[in-house]
């Protein structure tokens, strides 16, 4: 009786077995094993080209079930971050929705009109690229280019970090969109703080201006959304823009471009994670670089110029006379100077071995004499070479009374030697300190010549703004006179005279802005 009770367990548990081994394999076939990781549409001129980047390889069939919808299957395969539908009106595609169905996913595609829709990568692969169109598309905007790269040439799934240097830029919406100018671009910053993205943006405008030798790429919103931006050096260099929570809708790229340009081809991409990115990219040709991605105002723009010695300041042709400026303006004003950096704080280091800190004093020294002659009274940072820590400098400007405040300050970057010009720089978004500001830039620039960068809000360097203007308690404005990295500035900067016109620039400035104030 034992010896059957025995092998009656045995064959329960053989039977057991063979029943959870014809368990596994049906569980498994029917279990997901991939996940979608984005969606990106490369509009183009006669052909658009969607690509589907998954986690792993799948057997994709396509289907066409009308004159303008198309359905991808996608058997074992889960949605992964992407949202039920993407209002895309790019590319020939008006929406794209993502239905769970028993087998995995389908994606449905609604176009604009009749076209010839095609899968032409083999068969399980995970990149699955459909063309909508008649022709192959050029390469794609998002894919990883082959060698070393000082770029982050990323996948839709993964948007890159802003560089520490470079804070996200937030680009505010335009009621009106003015005539684009046909001359150099000023950027201008925007009317109120950055806000967070709260809808999906649409690219209204994307223009490519001359500037001289160089070339810039400006782009305009309708609605706030994120923008990062990265270069990519090499026998063909290219750099691009990432608008992030936006759509390219009905946008397309320049069908010419200048005459002689730099820019070899403008490629636009849609990139539909979830929020969506807008990519712009500049094909360059060979020997241009990138020079200044300019984040601040309504309009992004990226600038590019030839690589090799620094571009000489450009020989300006002669001005109209200033604005007059009545002498008397700033009678009994108080002005506080703050001449940037010093003692053990050097700033930085140009060409020849020229210090920033010296710049600084000597105009702010300059500054206060022309101002004096005028009737002010000037309270200064410092008169040597001493050093101000931030905390000496921050209870300099709370302690100091006075009607506006100037910082004295040089710019500077690495790796880009071509990059030059003026800024200046306000508080988030006062409206005070930003009509000084402008006032300020108006008259440096017509005094010196030098490549006006416009004037921007400090919160396009950090995310508080520079500590200087944030403790200040009146109209106050931080001006960059120049890039000391640049070696035609740094000569032009180490020359008494021209130091001598960037303070008379300045003076000129802050009184046009007391007797526009006074007036009021």
């Amino acid at each position: 009786m034992g010896l059957r009770r025995l092998v009656f367990h045995l064959y329960l548990v053989f039977a057991g077995c063979l029943s959870l081994a014809g368990a596994i394999p049906f569980a498994a076939q029917n279990s997901p094993t991939s996940e979608i990781l984005g969606v990106t549409i490369e509009p183009g001129e006669r052909v658009s080209r969607l690509t589907l980047r998954t986690s792993a390889a799948i057997r994709a069939t396509l289907t066409n079930t009308g004159a303008r919808k198309v359905h991808l299957e996608l058997p074992g395969t889960t949605p992964g971050s992407l949202p039920p539908e993407l209002p895309l009106d790019t590319g020939g595609v008006r929406s794209l929705r993502v239905r769970r169905v028993a087998t995995g996913v389908r994606l449905e595609l609604d176009l604009e009109r009749p076209v010839k829709v095609r899968l032409v990568s083999r068969t399980g692969a995970r990149d699955l690229v459909l063309e909508i169109g008649e022709e192959s598309p050029r390469p794609g905007l998002f894919s990883r280019p082959a060698g070393p790269s000082t770029l982050t040439p990323f996948p839709p799934e993964a948007v890159p970090t802003p560089r520490e240097d470079r804070p996200e830029l937030v680009i505010q919406p335009r009621e009106t969109l003015p005539a684009l100018p046909s001359g150099p671009a000023r950027v201008v910053g925007p009317p109120s703080p950055p806000a967070a993205p709260t809808r999906t943006a649409r690219l209204l405008r994307l223009a490519v201006l001359p500037q001289g030798k160089r070339l810039q790429l400006k782009l305009t919103a309708s609605s706030p959304c994120r923008v990062r931006h990265g270069y990519l050096p090499g026998t063909t260099p290219r750099c691009f823009i990432d608008v992030e929570g936006a759509l390219l809708g009905g946008l397309k790229a320049p069908a010419t471009l200048p005459p002689g340009s730099l820019v070899k081809a403008v490629r636009l991409g849609q990139n539909s994670t979830n929020p969506p990115v807008a990519r712009i990219v500049l094909d360059l040709k060979p020997g241009t670089r990138e020079e200044e991605f300019l984040a601040e105002g309504f309009e992004p723009a990226v600038l590019v110029g030839p690589e090799g010695r620094p571009l000489p300041l450009p020989v300006l042709p002669e001005l109209p006379p200033s604005p007059p400026v009545d002498p008397t303006g700033g009678e009994g004003k108080v002005i506080a100077i703050d001449a940037g950096h010093g003692g053990g704080d050097p700033g930085a280091l140009g060409p020849g071995g020229i210090l920033e800190k010296n710049v600084t004093l000597d105009v702010a020294l300059r500054l206060s004499r022309w101002l004096r002659e005028r009737g002010c009274q000037v309270r200064l940072s410092r008169r040597s070479d001493v050093s101000m820590p931030p905390p000496v400098r921050s209870a300099w400007v709370q302690q100091t009374q006075s009607d506006v405040l100037v910082s004295i300050h040089c710019d500077s970057v690495s790796g880009r030697p071509n990059v030059t010009g003026a800024t200046t720089y306000f508080h988030r978004a006062q409206s005070a300190c930003r009509a000084l500001a402008e006032k300020v830039q108006q008259y440096l620039v017509r005094a010196t010549g030098a490549p006006d960068l416009g004037v921007r809000s400090d919160y396009t360097r950090y995310d508080r703004g520079f500590y200087i203007l944030r403790c200040a308690e009146r109209p106050a404005v931080l001006v960059e006179t120049g890039y000391i990295s640049h070696a035609g500035t740094a000569k032009l900067l180490a020359r008494p005279d021209y130091r001598q016109k960037i303070a008379e620039g300045v003076g000129e400035g802050i009184l046009a802005y007391l007797s526009a104030r006074s007036n009021r």
